[in-house]
């Protein structure tokens, strides 16, 4: 599961004037000298977050993970939405209709899969092997989005869907295989991207729903 993590930066001026911190951001001098001299000699900051987290932590002592996986199913479908509006006319040249339209079938199919499983969680009468069937479902979920040899030159970046852009350093990109596929004008690399897709949505949705003892 992706987490925003918050960061040191925050609130960390002593006085209250605009812009009165000069710090480094997320650069490669983010040492531990750096940081034990200049940003958090005391540590405090690093303690306060770790403390926070702890709490966050204690939160998950529920009967089901607070995972919402409708949302995750209707970001993929807008993602979708937004690679079709970007890049539609050169997938629908170089991309074998029928496979786009598999595409977009797993992602509807994925949705339909996550609001049958939220329902079933929010229900007083489900029995608790259940909701522990789906805790373990939506904690391993993200698994299923990967790709086990990683994009075409980046075998270290596996998810199918969310990575960092190969352009981009910083930024992510959606379907950054395909993308990148794209970008590069291969077309048996975009069609095989597609694929690769295709079948990460499709273990993801068979692994939410396969043998769930209902």
């Amino acid at each position: 599961v992706c987490v925003c993590v918050c960061e040191l930066q925050i609130d960390q001026c002593a006085s209250p004037r605009k812009n009165c911190c000069k710090y480094r951001y997320h650069s490669m001098h983010d040492d531990f000298n750096y940081m034990s001299t200049f940003l958090d000699p005391t540590f405090k900051y690093h303690a306060s977050i770790a403390q926070l987290w702890a709490m966050v932590t204690f939160s998950l002592d529920q009967e089901w993970l607070p995972f919402d996986c409708v949302a995750y199913a209707n970001t993929l479908q807008e993602l979708e939405a937004a690679l079709l509006a970007a890049l539609g006319p050169q997938l629908r040249a170089k991309v074998d209709p029928a496979l786009l339209a598999d595409l977009h079938t797993e992602i509807q199919q994925l949705q339909t899969c996550a609001e049958r499983m939220t329902v079933l969680r929010s229900n007083a009468s489900t029995p608790l092997l259940i909701l522990k069937q789906i805790n373990e479902r939506l904690m391993y979920l993200e698994r299923a989005f990967l790709i086990p040899g990683g994009l075409p030159g980046r075998p270290t970046i596996k998810h199918a869907v969310f990575a960092p852009s190969s352009s981009d350093g910083y930024a992510s990109a959606a379907f950054p295989g395909i993308v990148d596929a794209v970008a590069r004008g291969d077309t048996q690399q975009i069609g095989q991207q597609v694929f690769q897709v295709l079948v990460a949505v499709r273990n993801a949705r068979q692994f939410m729903w396969m043998d769930l003892s209902l």
